[in-house]
């Protein structure tokens, strides 16, 4: 709970004061550790409420807010009307459409560990961004991203990369300075 209160001042410090082009998505990083947190503190409330539900229920309520989402992504908002509920409603959907894929996807074994590994991911998939298309420019090449799907494959090759390559340097160098600092650590990194 320290952290969370940690997590919720620098929110609004990433959110108001750290400029959007910081290094390393510094800014980023500040608002988006909430929901880590918040993420972490709600897991087993979430956990439960998908494996005590009746399957029934979780189809209805899962089309009900997929259809919502659906008509919101078209530019439809059926609850314009209601402030306070549109207020809570839209993010709401959003997160309980991505709770849900990651209910259905959850005995995915390489799924797991991307999930594992999600911090790690997000902060070196950028930093092995900016590495590459600069070591790209210096030898004479660029890196023309014409549409969508490209930009896709490159995100996912960069993930890949940093998965196989930096992240396992990143893990050992972190044991060693917890080793270091002597923190018995008994968790995974």
């Amino acid at each position: 709970y320290i952290i969370l209160v940690l997590s919720i001042f620098l929110r609004f410090v990433g959110c108001g004061y750290i400029n959007n082009d910081s290094v390393w998505n510094i800014d980023d990083v500040c608002e988006m550790l909430f929901f880590y947190c918040v993420g972490y503190i709600a897991f087993p409330y979430v956990k439960l409420l998908f494996e005590n539900l009746h399957k029934k229920s979780v189809f209805v309520i899962s089309m009900c807010v997929i259809t919502y989402s659906v008509l919101l992504f078209g530019g439809i908002n059926i609850f314009e009307k209601v402030r306070w509920f549109n207020m809570f409603f839209k993010p709401l959907a959003g997160i309980y459409v991505c709770l849900l894929g990651a209910y259905v996807l959850k005995n995915i074994e390489i799924i797991q560990q991307i999930g594992r590994k999600s911090l790690f991911l997000c902060g070196t998939e950028d930093i092995t961004r900016y590495l590459m298309f600069d070591l790209f420019a210096m030898i004479g090449f660029e890196i023309n991203l014409i549409n969508p799907a490209m930009v896709y494959l490159l995100v996912v090759f960069f993930i890949w990369l940093d998965w196989k390559v930096l992240v396992p340097i990143i893990e050992k160098a972190l044991c060693k300075i917890l080793n270091i600092l002597q923190i018995d650590w008994k968790g995974t990194i």
